[in-house]
């Protein structure tokens, strides 16, 4: 599972270095530089509001190994935006802070080691994590003629159900390619 209490992805993306855990609980995370502000609070705010990754990838027919394949381009970083007052608005829910280019972000994934709550002496790393496709996931977007988002046009169960339409249709369109 990922999270932003105190692990290197988030720690290099939002500049703030990892929290100090004692016996009692989680410290305080002592930012010294951030990219929004200069205050450790801005620094517990991302920690704190920190709500999920969306992934931008490309899917395509590879004809040279007959598979079905997906590159990731991007990833963005999901948090509950403030108020002008400075307060955590949860009305609005999750939004996008920042978009980075995963190429470029490859090698940085490949030197940071993921925990595995479900076996201690794997070494995983995050790169594993996102080319194994090791996380849970809903399709969002499609490409269309209108380039709206599913929760633009379908709202609750209808756009999960959406979702699975999607996700139904690219597996036909690989099934279908091949006779048996």
């Amino acid at each position: 599972e990922l999270d932003a209490n105190g692990n290197p992805l988030m720690d290099s993306i939002t500049g703030c270095p990892k929290q100090k855990i004692d016996g009692y609980g989680t410290g305080d995370p002592g930012c010294e530089f951030f990219v929004m502000g200069e205050s450790s609070s801005d620094c517990k705010w991302i920690y704190n509001n920190f709500c999920g990754i969306d992934i931008k990838e490309d899917w395509f027919f590879d004809k040279q190994r007959g598979v079905m394949d997906s590159r990731i381009i991007s990833l963005g970083i999901n948090v509950v935006p403030k108020k002008a007052d400075g307060t955590d608005n949860e009305d609005v829910g999750c939004t996008n802070w920042i978009w980075i280019y995963f190429p470029e972000w490859r090698q940085f994934f490949a030197n940071n080691e993921v925990f595995n709550v479900d076996n201690d002496a794997e070494r995983r790393t995050y790169e594993d994590v996102f080319w194994k496709r090791q996380f849970n996931s809903q399709i969002t977007r499609e490409s269309n003629v209108y380039d709206r988002k599913i929760s633009d046009y379908a709202k609750g169960i209808d756009a999960l159900l959406e979702s699975e339409r999607v996700k139904n249709d690219i597996f036909k369109l690989e099934h279908d390619w091949w006779q048996f």
